[in-house]
């Protein structure tokens, strides 16, 4: 296992945004897939949970600092592709991934998606 060195925040859905991905689908997603495959390139990854703290200005605050961030564009979900654009006003170092077949809006398509 690498050494912790950097960290990535993801930004992705968190409640149901389709029929197939409900909140525990995206639940299970980031704390088994994206998580621990992160996490073994030395890489800690955390994202936003609710919080009594005013949310929004912690999700900025990680889109402003954060040295890489992950952005999953799967089901087209309003509040990722909002914090994407924040994110890309400010740094690079954003990574953008989908599920296989998700069709891109044309603002985002040629960024180099992992699918």
């Amino acid at each position: 296992m690498s050494e912790i060195n950097s960290s990535c925040f993801v930004i992705m859905p968190f409640s149901k945004s389709s029929e197939e991905h409900t909140e525990g689908y995206w639940t299970r997603h980031f704390e088994e897939l994206l998580k621990p495959t992160i996490k073994e390139i030395g890489v800690e990854t955390y994202r936003v949970e609710a919080m009594r703290e005013d949310i929004l200005k912690k999700i900025i605050q990680s889109l402003v600092t954060s040295p890489i961030v992950l952005a999953d564009l799967t089901d087209h979900n309003p509040n990722v592709f909002w914090e994407l654009g924040v994110r890309q006003s400010f740094k690079h170092n954003t990574i953008t991934i989908a599920e296989e077949g998700t069709k891109l809006p044309f603002d985002v398509s040629p960024k180099a998606t992992i699918f």
